[in-house]
């Protein structure tokens, strides 16, 4: 393996994870080539698929996927390339990890699942596509807060009336003792009318 293909800087990074984060497929390609290894990881835990998914470049994420990049490679905050796509708003790229079996309800090691993170970030796609996937609903991050609970707190109605139709628990309380509706409504924020939204 030609010396260029292993070299790291201070932080670790080598040519293949700068080549992934900037979407450069032929540079990916050149390097893969060369014998680089597709799961490197820098000195935060990033492979080249997280830096890819993170920046959403399709093409990078579906060569490395074919190259046999671990698809639920964790970071050391315990962060999934699904995880990275997913806070982005990339939908190809979640679509693309999906299809090749990332796993929906990992949690970092702040308890953050992927759809925590696209509720959060205000991408109903993303949301839709994971919830789809089998993502749970209601699992809560460390400070009790749910999907629900962050996209209430957003104010994106769309994805609230998402989560609520898949079940999600509309009455959460988190360490805060705040509710959804809550939250909402301390950032004045509106809800859609639902069945349950009356219990909230």
């Amino acid at each position: 393996t030609p010396a260029v293909v292993t070299v790291r800087d201070e932080d670790g990074r080598t040519p293949l994870r700068q080549a992934a984060k900037y979407g450069d497929v032929d540079v990916v390609t050149l390097l893969i080539g060369a014998n680089a290894a597709v799961d490197v990881v820098d000195n935060g835990g990033d492979t080249p698929l997280h830096k890819a998914a993170a920046n959403g470049h399709d093409a990078v994420v579906k060569l490395l996927l074919t190259k046999g990049a671990t698809v639920n490679a964790a970071d050391e905050n315990g962060e999934t390339p699904l995880s990275t796509a997913a806070e982005n708003g990339h939908i190809g790229v979640v679509r693309q990890l999906l299809a090749a079996d990332a796993e929906t309800n990992t949690a970092d090691d702040d308890r953050r699942t992927p759809l925590y993170y696209a509720a959060r970030g205000g991408h109903p796609d993303v949301v839709k596509a994971l919830l789809e996937a089998g993502a749970a609903a209601d699992i809560c991050n460390d400070e009790g807060q749910t999907p629900l609970s962050r996209s209430a707190e957003g104010g994106y109605p769309t994805i609230v009336q998402a989560l609520l139709v898949k079940g999600a628990n509309a009455n959460n309380v988190d360490e805060s003792d705040d509710t959804p509706l809550q939250l909402a409504a301390r950032m004045n924020r509106r809800i859609p009318p639902t069945a349950d939204a009356t219990e909230v």
